[in-house]
């Protein structure tokens, strides 16, 4: 049973939604608001969303993975994100925060290009705090990483990939040694 709480006014070519709540699917709820213009010609397509909660679980999102993703990924218990993304395909920028049972990243950048994974641009400053990257990636020889990030470049594929990693790893423990203010560059 999905249950849906709105208030959202508008026609195809805007709409405002003042309240968007929606829960059922598991643990997963969401909670959000804000104006989508454009539609239905997605050459014109603009959203201005503010998240004011997407929360969900490890155990939901496992359910759209394939298998063999989750043989090298594990997902964290909870995941609950929150922040802005204003844009459309073509340009978009985001400040999100994501929290986990896992650790904690903040985000804040912007994209381009999302049409052509080959050739879509980024730029973003991104903050891991206490990230448990050895958890997530299956690795025991790799704990917590903590850091502060700027990652520039285009390219979203393996073969197109082409960008430029900044910042400071504050601390990051491998095989059960701590490491602290390790540049990146």
């Amino acid at each position: 049973i999905f249950k849906i709480s709105a208030r959202v006014s508008g026609n195809m070519n805007r709409i405002v939604a003042e309240e968007l709540q929606l829960s059922g699917y598991r643990n997963t709820r969401v909670d959000l608001r804000g104006t989508i213009t454009g539609l239905p010609d997605m050459e014109r397509l603009h959203a201005n969303v503010r998240i004011n909660m997407l929360r969900t679980t490890g155990r939901d999102i496992a359910g759209f993975l394939p298998p063999a993703a989750l043989k090298q990924i594990q997902l964290p218990e909870v995941i609950v994100l929150k922040g802005n993304i204003d844009g459309n395909p073509r340009n978009m920028q985001a400040m999100l925060n994501l929290q986990t049972t896992e650790g904690n990243m903040a985000v804040n950048g912007s994209i381009s290009g999302l049409g052509n994974m080959e050739a879509a641009a980024y730029d973003m400053q991104v903050m891991a705090d206490e990230v448990k990257i050895g958890k997530l990636m299956k690795n025991p020889n790799l704990q917590n990483v903590s850091g502060n990030f700027h990652i520039q470049g285009k390219g979203l594929t393996p073969e197109s990939m082409d960008a430029a990693l900044n910042g400071t790893v504050r601390s990051i423990r491998f095989k059960n040694y701590t490491y602290n203010n390790v540049p990146i560059k």
